[in-house]
């Protein structure tokens, strides 16, 4: 499973333990904020440790600093090698940080964020890993901060020019895009994008759905805008955007109706598993093919799973923590398209829904044999 490189996914936590209402409903504190009712069905019973949290999801590939050269390791851009991460919260936020080491199977603590952070997207370019927007416990942010692996430090980027918690994030062509999410007030469907060379925000074209819980993904040069939450009802519309028009067009819509679902790119397809219909939590996966601009079913997964992460990876796409309808969860499993199968794969110490993954290809690691991961004596 691993090439060329030494690997390691690593994963920021973002969310809650236990949530009473269904996975997609916000916590306590914020009524406003609280997503449709829709109560989920738990899975099978699985191995879990650690406390409940929630969190976003971002790849990373390789050490670039120039925007030509971070093309090929950008977020939802096809099967990537290297790592992952997650971050940030409960219904209290949280800013703690774990990594996964492929070669060993087994997950390691790595350094908090700044700020704590629930629902937030997450993305990575080049050498970066970015925790944009999100929610910390009193008010949606706009805040973003930055990763470095080689440091193993976080510092923070520039603003947004919204609020927004529950979004969607991912990288094209060396710009990070945000899309939809809340406010604080309201359901979005305006989208911004950052130049990490500029240092500047800027709007682009808003979509024609508001959509709140959405995932957004990169597949040939184009930004997809996944389902979501319209603040009525669940959707099963995507909507796909050209940067090179900017413009939003309605593509086909899914085969079920999926808020805060796992989305990955992988092989030329865009996969989209579980999330919550407005009824429960759903285990049902699809993948969508852009030449026949259509939908098909392929094995579901073993667990339901709302507000985890998908993300791809030699191969494999690894579906991490989420919320099975009555707890949040730490278990991890993976596909093989080519048996069309799931099996699971380690757990993490701490259960995280609102996950959010990241891919990063990471030089010099210890030996398979050491007992901690430095990340910090690491370089790319």
């Amino acid at each position: 499973m691993i090439h060329a490189a030494q690997r390691e996914l690593r994963f920021l936590s973002q969310r809650a333990p236990r949530f009473r209402g269904g996975p997609d409903r916000a916590p306590p504190p914020r009524p406003a904020e609280a997503p449709p009712p829709g109560s989920g069905s738990p899975g099978r019973a699985r191995r879990r440790c650690g406390r409940a949290r929630q969190t976003p999801l971002l790849r990373w590939r390789g050490l670039q600093s120039e925007r030509s050269r971070a093309w090929g390791g950008e977020s939802g851009s096809g099967s990537g090698s290297g790592g992952g991460i997650v971050g940030g919260g409960i219904p209290s936020s949280i800013c703690n940080c774990e990594a996964y080491d492929t070669r060993t199977d087994r997950w390691h603590m790595v350094a908090s964020m700044s700020t704590r952070r629930a629902r937030v997207g997450v993305a990575a370019i080049g050498n970066r890993l970015y925790a944009v927007g999100g929610y910390d416990g009193t008010s949606d942010l706009a805040t973003v901060e930055s990763y470095d692996p080689v440091t193993n430090v976080w510092q923070p980027e520039v603003s947004m020019g919204t609020r927004r918690s529950c979004l969607g994030v991912a990288a094209l062509h060396g710009l990070l895009y945000a899309a939809g999410g809340y406010d604080g007030a309201s359901c979005l469907n305006s989208a911004e994008r950052y130049d990490p060379l500029t240092g500047t925000w800027t709007s682009i074209a808003a979509m024609s759905t508001r959509r709140r819980y959405v995932r957004v993904a990169t597949l040939d040069g184009n930004l997809y805008a996944v389902g979501g939450y319209d603040s009525s009802s669940h959707l099963a519309t995507v909507e796909k955007y050209e940067p090179q028009v900017n413009t939003w067009t309605p593509i086909a819509t899914m085969l079920s109706r999926r808020s805060s679902a796992g989305v990955a790119v992988l092989e030329g397809a865009l996969y989209v598993a579980g999330g919550n219909d407005g009824t429960s939590c759903l285990n049902s996966v699809e993948r969508y093919s852009p030449k026949a601009n259509a939908w098909e079913s392929v094995a579901p997964m073993n667990i339901r799973r709302s507000t985890h992460d998908l993300v791809a990876m030699d191969g494999w796409l690894y579906a991490v923590g989420g919320n099975d309808g009555s707890s949040s969860l730490n278990s991890i499993e993976k596909y093989n398209p080519r048996t069309n199968k799931w099996v699971a794969a380690s757990c993490m110490f701490t259960r995280r829904s609102s996950v959010g993954v990241a891919i990063l290809e990471l030089l010099n690691f210890p030996p398979p044999s050491s007992p901690t991961l430095s990340v910090s004596s690491t370089s790319l």
